[in-house]
């Protein structure tokens, strides 16, 4: 399926990518969630980074990367599953002396395009993992297995067991070749386990020819086993207000996201909303609702209102906020009237 560009043109970023040159000193920047280590493993099969890096998004981020960019003389910029509108000012530093391809499917807020950046902005349902095999697959062929890791883990509502054959079907995967939900939560727990070296699952990635080759059976089993804890605990110690549901975690490796998707995505669950909460400074926050009917980063902005240092971003379905620590009650009684307020 052809993904629509709500922002960008396609043409220029083929003539982008036709006109790089071996002088060029080219960099990936990208988000630290399978989709965004996926859609990094698929561009660098084709370009061929001399710098990369995996950030999430917190306050002064983009400029800690100006600098890396700078010190490094990069000249070309790949920002992937990544929001930059708001960073307008960091994109135009970039600006002075790089050019710049954003590829990304958050909601749109402003368009970037400009004669020194590329801005391609899809609608949501396409991830970035989507974006970047359909875009680069046009130069040469990718490994359908990695493509298909990406996208499961960013669009559990479609790409399930109980509808398997779909994906294997749309990405041309011999069904025997590998269990793709496996690998898809192995890969969730690897990246886990490296929290702020995510770079390591993209090394692993990279070097791997098939998912066996991946090796990281080991690391698995430990987060696995915390996983294991804080199901049990999500299951006697969430906070149930009608199908608003928080829960309070303190788990020893950062599987707040993959616990949630899991919990989200079962059937009886997409009615409601999920909002996760890792108690650590800043409060990481994470907001499913599978069935839209509640918009996440507006129950976020609701919930942070009035609360300082805040920072709130993501999909319909899907979003995230940091919080600083000490607003955790204060956070959690505007989040049950906000929600309140837009179910009512």
């Amino acid at each position: 399926m052809k993904p629509e560009f709500i922002a960008g043109d396609e043409k220029r970023f083929f003539e982008f990518i036709g006109n790089l040159q071996e002088k060029d000193k080219i960099a990936i920047i990208s988000h630290t969630d399978p989709d965004g280590i996926c859609s990094a493993v698929i561009a660098s099969r084709i370009i061929k980074p001399d710098y990369i890096d995996f950030i999430n998004y917190q306050q002064g981020i983009y400029f800690k990367v100006v600098e890396n960019l700078k010190k490094r003389k990069i000249s070309k910029v790949f920002f992937l599953d990544l929001v930059v509108e708001g960073e307008k000012e960091a994109i135009r530093e970039i600006e002075k002396f790089a050019e710049i391809v954003v590829i990304d499917h958050h909601p749109l807020t402003a368009d970037l395009n400009s004669r020194k950046t590329i801005f391609l902005k899809s609608e949501s349902r396409f991830p970035a993992t989507y974006l970047c095999y359909y875009l680069f697959s046009k130069i040469q062929k990718i490994p359908s297995w990695i493509v298909a890791v990406g996208i499961i883990d960013d669009m559990p509502q479609k790409y399930n067991e109980k509808n398997c054959n779909k994906v294997f079907l749309d990405f041309e995967i011999e069904r025997f070749q590998c269990d793709l939900w496996r690998v898809v939560s192995d890969i969730s727990f690897a990246i886990a386990y490296f929290k702020n070296k995510e770079k390591e699952v993209y090394d692993l990635l990279m070097r791997a020819r098939n998912p066996e080759e991946l090796k990281i059976n080991e690391i698995v089993k430990k987060v696995r086993k915390d996983y294991e804890f804080w199901l049990d605990r999500y299951k006697k110690a969430r906070e149930v207000y009608g199908n608003l549901i928080i829960f309070t975690m303190n788990p020893k490796y950062a599987i707040k996201s993959f616990l949630i998707n899991k919990i989200s995505s079962i059937s009886e669950n997409k009615d409601k909303a999920f909002i996760f909460i890792r108690e650590e400074e800043p409060l990481s926050i994470s907001a499913r609702c599978q069935d839209k009917k509640i918009n996440c980063p507006v129950l976020l902005q609701e919930a942070v209102k009035n609360i300082p240092k805040t920072q709130v971003g993501g999909h319909v379905a899907a979003a995230g906020a940091r919080v600083p620590r000490k607003y955790l009650s204060d956070f959690k009684k505007n989040l049950i009237e906000a929600y309140k307020k837009l179910n009512h």
